[in-house]
């Protein structure tokens, strides 16, 4: 391996006159002048409203973006080899063989790039879907074929995420389930037509597009547990919630109706 690599550098060296240097040269400087336009055009077409307007374009054109630039640049380098005289197909042989090498080090690497293209041709997410990673709700704010960014909606930080960890990230959706627990004394009639107007309530609030009261979910130890279900837009979810529980909590009160602590019974002889 040292001594074919070395007999292909002394292949360069050998090669090199300068009239293939400013050949060399000027293929690079065309060939970063594309890479140059090509990304403004990318930068232009991606404010245009037929992109803005459709998660799915978007992230197609992003994606192809990253793939196109990789491979231009690599055009760029076989052409420059081409004219200093190298052969461009045992160089190219020799990447494929050493790709073959280099591959076994590199599995989270390609197994980034494969998630990368399941998560493009499912469409699992799109820039700009809300998300859950890390038990945080975020939204996608970039994607490319290794690596998908999130933006958490609470404390507008931003976090790399490497696309093999996938099955981590949940797609979210306008549903919102909150489950209240209420005592077992509570008499049923009431809890049941007090929580029917709380729902109604929270669907007068502002982000709010439907709520209602599911009824009984379960029977806990120290609760029977009612469920409340409410739909809004992903991004607004954490500061509607936060209103939602609000409005819980101020109309059991006012209906004299206690939301109950874990108690714990201790019993001596």
């Amino acid at each position: 391996m040292e001594l074919a690599a070395k007999t292909f550098l002394d292949e360069i060296i050998e090669s090199i006159t300068l009239s293939k240097v400013l050949i060399g040269l000027l293929i690079i400087v065309v060939g970063s002048g594309v890479l140059i336009a090509f990304r403004i055009a990318f930068r232009k077409i991606r404010t245009n409203s037929a992109f803005t307007d459709d998660k799915s374009k978007l992230t197609a054109l992003t994606v192809s973006y990253h793939i196109i630039r990789v491979v231009v640049a690599f055009l760029i380098i076989l052409l420059v080899l081409s004219a200093f005289g190298v052969n461009v197909n045992s160089f190219i042989a020799g990447i494929g063989l050493m790709s073959a090498v280099i591959g076994i080090g590199l599995q989270d690497f390609l197994k980034d790039i494969f998630s990368g293209f399941l998560i493009l041709f499912d469409k699992y997410f799109q820039i700009g879907d809300a998300v859950e990673y890390n038990g945080k709700d975020g939204i996608v704010i970039a994607f490319n074929i290794r690596t998908t960014k999130i933006e958490y909606l609470d404390d507008r930080s931003v976090i790399s995420v490497a696309n093999r960890n996938i099955s981590q990230i949940r797609r979210l959706t306008h549903l919102v389930d909150i489950d209240v627990p209420l005592s077992y004394d509570e008499d049923r009639k009431t809890v049941f037509r007090v929580m029917t107007e709380i729902a109604h309530k929270i669907s007068e609030t502002d982000g709010v597009e439907n709520c209602v009261f599911k009824g009984t979910q379960d029977f806990s130890e120290s609760a029977i547990i009612y469920k409340i279900r409410f739909f809004c837009e992903p991004n607004d979810r954490p500061d509607i919630r936060r209103e939602v529980l609000r409005i819980i909590q101020d109309e059991l009160a006012e209906n004299g109706i206690r939301i109950p602590y874990k108690q714990i019974d201790i019993h001596s002889k």
